[in-house]
């Protein structure tokens, strides 16, 4: 699996599996640092609260779409009783995809058509 993770370079994650077809890589990963903090009241009492997987689009690989499916922790905060899902580093704001990915794409979206770059995305 090193191979995986020094390929996809995004030191945050875990890549746990790796599967592709003949279009898309699916890489399964996990957040290497949990939260330590509440994002509401800063508390660091927190308790796990359940899980989600999450499905962030990455930069085309190899000439494959990439996807990045997070097994996303829930914590609870034991002070201020709120829920809230562990935040993804390295993501665009407001998007499921990476920060380098939104760049790519405002980048490529000056010379080429849409239609092509959602093709590849």
């Amino acid at each position: 699996m090193s191979n995986t993770i020094d390929l996809l370079n995004l030191p945050a994650y875990r890549i746990t599996r790796a599967d592709s077809d003949d279009h898309d890589f699916h890489l399964y990963a996990e957040v290497r640092t949990p939260a330590s903090a509440c994002i509401h009241c800063y508390a660091v009492s927190l308790e796990g609260f359940g899980r989600r997987e999450r499905h962030i689009k990455d930069l085309p690989m190899q000439g494959k779409r990439v996807g990045l499916y997070v097994d996303t922790r829930r914590y609870r905060c034991k002070t201020c009783r709120k829920t809230f899902y562990e935040p993804l580093p390295d993501l665009a704001a407001g998007r499921d995809m990476t920060a380098r990915l939104a760049l790519w794409i405002g980048k490529q979206s000056l010379k080429r058509p849409f239609l092509t770059l959602a093709e590849e995305t």
